[in-house]
């Protein structure tokens, strides 16, 4: 067996990270680990490809207001079919649906 001498410190400093608060709102929403805060990120965010996938829903339906096709393609119209689908469920539903359920609960249960 070994000895080994170990010395013991009597006192641990510790060193403490104190933030300052945000100033401005651009700091604010800017990097945060607050549950509420990601919550608006999330809101802001899919309110953006709600707007997206608006603009491809009202092409499509611009589409469809004659029978010609005179508006887009073909090809065009199913690609705008497709992206305004995946945009909407996953750029729109998913992140509004976590978007609300970290705003509204974070405020009832503790989070």
């Amino acid at each position: 067996m070994t000895n080994t001498n170990v010395e013991r410190v009597s006192s641990v400093v510790l060193e403490k990270h104190h933030h300052l608060p945000p100033t401005t709102w651009k700091t604010y929403f800017s990097f945060s680990h607050d549950h509420k805060v990601i919550g608006i990120q999330y809101l802001v965010t899919s309110f953006f490809f709600l707007l997206v996938g608006g603009i491809f829903a009202m092409i499509m339906r611009g589409e469809l207001l004659t029978p010609e096709a005179d508006l887009v393609d073909r090809t065009v119209y199913n690609g705008l079919f497709t992206m305004h689908g995946t945009v909407m469920l996953f750029g729109w539903t998913f992140p509004s649906l976590d978007g609300y359920t970290r705003v509204i609960f974070c405020g009832i249960l503790p989070c």
